[in-house]
């Protein structure tokens, strides 16, 4: 291998200086199993946040010493896992291929456990993700034995995103899979070229299936764990190295390294031109770059930063390192975190001087002072998120209330995968909105073929009726649901709405297969219990809700009813087990004295009607959702599957404020930000303003876009022009006017930067948004690629404003379909919050 050349040992052995800690106490903790099992970058509370993280360092080396590629922590902690040995030598399997024939492959884990290989045939145990070709595409045919060697498809452990065991789980399957097959059944979802994938793989051997599935928890926990300690450069060299130093020399070529800027969007005319001038420069004689060299022209080459350098010296000056009380006096004054105490400051000091930087910033002893390097990616990192760390936690507390003080995670026709009128039905759908944290799904239920001559059981369908969209099995849903809660037990309730067309056989099938399938998993509610205060989410964790309709009556605002229609008889079997009734709204006044059981939908244009109809109707409709539950939906004319915005539904109270999960516009960007609080877990304790309590004071907060770091591509491709990244920042709010509260938006938008982003800098003055309702608020960011076709998404976040931090902060980006893999887990906007006094508005 090349990597043996003069020049790369000498770097390594020049580089190889012991760190301040003695070798006794470095001597077995290098390579520890359990150096990161109780790691997170999520800060606690009160004082000392950063200890427990703190101490890891105690367990680790900094990464002086590794030079040859990036990332060594994760490198170390991916290696020194215990996996299934036959996983290393190659184990059959069958794939689903896209025409729906089951194709014999094997699935190899490469020897430093990243990545999982899937080929014709068994690959050497050395092999890399470079050292073979990937087909544009596998012929129908297949490969010959001589071709099939020299191909292979591959998934990164930063690309992995979850997988599904023992169920139908997506589009692919549906139809083209045996019920017999289905136990052996293993579903990766997963990153690929120019988006998200899923590869459907059936393992006969119950070993190999348990022993890949154990693969996949552990590589992606450990990976997810170890990339904390990696800076964002390196970690993503880390995630594109391989795929570009395809000789496996650990030294990048002029070609090399043009195809790495133009992967990382970094902004340059002639990367070839600027190679060959590094090289003079450096008097580097041989033709290649090692990492630390790669990095180095990088690091020039990149847009000068002006907005870190200016933070910097306006608020240390000339100083080279930070002490822990200057950076302490930064976290009070500028910051705005007033509960940190010097052992904070010295604890986020230690953590940082432990993250493995690029070589050329790697620290040779360990000391308490902060460089600026270091202090620069503190800025872009998660410990200084913008979305206060601490309000993303798993609650502590316990949900104890009713269900009716939470917002809920709801989702619209969950089966859609498109619009409303001809897009397919799939069980995928499903999967999507759990794995995006809902908590509510809906099912429109309909007689399926009479099968009562061949089948002891009737088929359920569900489907939008009356249009053209596909078919699925009520019970194939039902049985996702009941796999989710085996594999997440500790759940908060999933809530099953049900919109009932069937006649009274199919709804007795309906409620046999919900017993049959969920058993001890479906809440059945007594008579006594639909009467009485609602239970809490704690104590219906890991349960099925079954919402319906009793009595049946018609809604004038019903989503798609044909006219005149006679709605059906409801089955006992099927009520004894529902809990939720859905019942007409009338008037609040009614509608407060009902049974807690009892509750509302309203339709998006009813929404605004209720709660302008007088300077009262907000009032009342909180009061009736203290108790009570409402579910909100789209209009029917979004035939496109567009949503709604949910700011005025939360801002009444409404639980269950349902959107299109299929549709990632601005307003499905708002529900992941709202739930993306307390852990994901689907519930949200409503604010004390909307159970009826005091309004909160109006506000004003000023954001300023200053610069972003490792832009990807739209949908995360790998190839494709340079992206041209402009910010939009949006408030959305709920506002009085005229005495009636209205939902209100405002945005801004930078100037584009032209072919970078890798750190595109913009020139933005900022914006002052005057907040009515703090307690509703949100601030979206988008990134948006300018293109004269059309402009394409990048990448967003929405944070509510109770949980924005002011000062200098990193804005974590997401997918728009609200995801972390791959390439997004390095993408943040460097952002300046200044929360104003209500003197200071003007």
């Amino acid at each position: 291998k090349r990597s043996s050349s003069p020049r790369l040992r000498r770097e390594n052995e020049k580089n190889m200086k012991p760190s301040s800690r003695s070798s006794n106490e470095n001597k077995g903790q290098k390579g520890s199993k359990k150096s990161l099992r109780r790691s997170s970058f999520t800060p606690g509370n009160g004082s000392r946040r950063y200890h427990l993280l703190a101490k890891e360092t105690l367990k680790r080396e900094t990464s002086s010493s590794f030079v040859s590629t990036p990332g060594f922590f994760v490198r170390e902690e991916m290696k020194n896992i215990s996996l299934m040995r036959p996983l290393h030598e190659g184990i059959p399997v069958l794939k689903l291929s896209t025409s729906g024939k089951l194709q014999k492959r094997v699935v190899t884990l490469s020897s430093c456990q990243q990545t999982l290989f899937l080929t014709h045939s068994k690959v050497a145990p050395e092999t890399k993700a470079c050292m073979l070709k990937t087909p544009f595409y596998t012929p129908s045919k297949g490969f010959g034995k001589k071709e099939a060697g020299n191909y292979l498809r591959y998934i990164d452990v930063a690309d992995l995103e979850a997988f599904c065991v023992g169920v139908i789980s997506n589009k692919l399957l549906e139809g083209n899979i045996q019920t017999k097959n289905v136990p052996s059944l293993v579903t990766i979802f997963h990153q690929e070229y120019f988006g998200k994938k899923y590869t459907n793989l059936v393992i006969a051997n119950p070993a190999h299936r348990m022993g890949l599935i154990a693969a996949l928890q552990l590589m992606k926990r450990t990976y997810e764990e170890s990339q904390q300690w990696v800076s964002r450069s390196v970690l993503l060299m880390r995630y594109i190295w391989y795929d570009v130093d395809r000789d496996i020399s650990q030294l990048i070529t002029k070609e090399q390294f043009t195809r790495i800027c133009a992967r990382i969007n970094l902004n340059i005319k002639d990367a070839k031109e600027a190679f060959k001038d590094f090289r003079q420069r450096e008097n580097i004689t041989q033709s290649s770059l090692t990492y630390g060299e790669c990095m180095r022209l990088m690091e020039h080459l990149q847009t000068k930063n002006d907005v870190t350098d200016s933070i910097w010296k306006r608020i240390f000056g000339k100083a080279k390192f930070l002490s822990a009380k200057s950076f302490l006096e930064f976290l009070h004054n500028v910051q705005g975190e007033r509960d940190s105490d010097l052992s904070d400051a010295k604890d986020l000091i230690a953590v940082l001087n432990h993250i493995e930087m690029p070589p050329d910033h790697a620290l040779v002893d360990v000391t308490s002072k902060l460089d600026k390097a270091r202090f620069v990616e503190y800025l872009h990192g998660s410990l200084n998120d913008a979305f206060d760390p601490r309000h993303q936690e798993l609650p502590t507390r316990k949900l104890t209330k009713p269900l009716s003080h939470y917002w809920i995670n709801s989702s619209h026709n969950t089966y859609l995968t498109g619009d409303q009128l001809k897009s397919k039905s799939s069980v995928e759908a499903y999967l999507y909105a759990l794995r995006r944290g809902c908590k509510c799904l809906e099912l429109d239920c309909w007689d399926g073929p009479d099968t009562s001559r061949i089948s002891d059981e009737l088929r359920v369908d569900v489907y939008h009726g009356h249009t053209f969209t596909s078919k699925i099995s009520f019970l194939s849903i039902v049985l996702l649901v009941n796999n989710y809660l085996i594999s997440n037990p500790d759940s908060y309730p999933i809530i099953l709405s049900l919109e009932n067309h069937c006649s009274t056989p199919y709804q007795n099938q309906m409620a046999e297969i919900l017993k049959k399938t969920l058993g001890n998993k479906l809440f059945i509610p007594t008579p006594a219990s639909r009467k009485e205060e609602m239970p809490s989410p704690e104590k219906l964790k890991g349960l099925v809700l079954i919402k319906g309709k009793r009595p049946p009556e018609a809604d004038d605002d019903e989503e798609v009813e044909r006219e005149n229609q006679d709605l059906p008889k409801y089955a006992k079997s099927l009520l004894d087990v529902t809990y939720f009734h859905g019942t007409k709204f009338k008037k609040f006044d009614d509608s407060c004295t009902m049974i807690a059981s009892n509750m509302h939908s309203i339709g998006e244009s009813k929404i605004t009607k209720l709660a302008e109809k007088s300077a009262n109707s907000p009032f009342l409709w909180r009061k009736y959702n203290v108790d009570h539950m409402t579910r909100t939906y789209p209009a029917g004319i979004r035939v496109d599957s567009s949503n709604y915005n949910p700011v005025l539904a939360w801002s009444m109270g409404c639980q269950m404020v349902a959107l299109n999960f299929q549709t990632s516009d601005t307003n499905m960007v708002l529900n992941d930000g709202r739930f993306r609080q307390d852990g994901g877990c689907g519930y949200i304790p409503k604010p004390s303003s909307i159970m009826n309590g005091k309004k909160p004071e109006q506000m004003a907060i000023k954001i300023r876009v200053l610069c972003a770091s490792c832009l990807p591509k739209p949908n995360g491709a790998r190839k494709g022009e340079k992206i041209d990244p402009y910010v939009q920042v949006e408030l959305h709010d709920v506002r009085v006017r005229k005495r009636k509260e209205e939902y209100h938006t405002i945005s801004h938008s930078t100037n584009s930067v032209r072919d970078n982003g890798y750190s595109p800098v913009w020139k933005d003055e900022g914006h002052q948004f005057l907040v009515h309702h703090a307690d509703v608020a949100m601030v979206v960011f988008k990134v948006i690629d300018q293109d004269v076709i059309g402009d394409d998404q990048v990448a967003c976040a929405a944070i509510p404003v109770t949980s924005l931090r002011q000062g200098f902060r990193s804005i974590q980006l997401y997918h728009f379909d609200n995801h972390r893999i791959g390439p997004y887990k390095m993408a943040t906007l460097l952002v300046q919050i200044q929360k104003l006094k209500k003197s200071d508005k003007n």
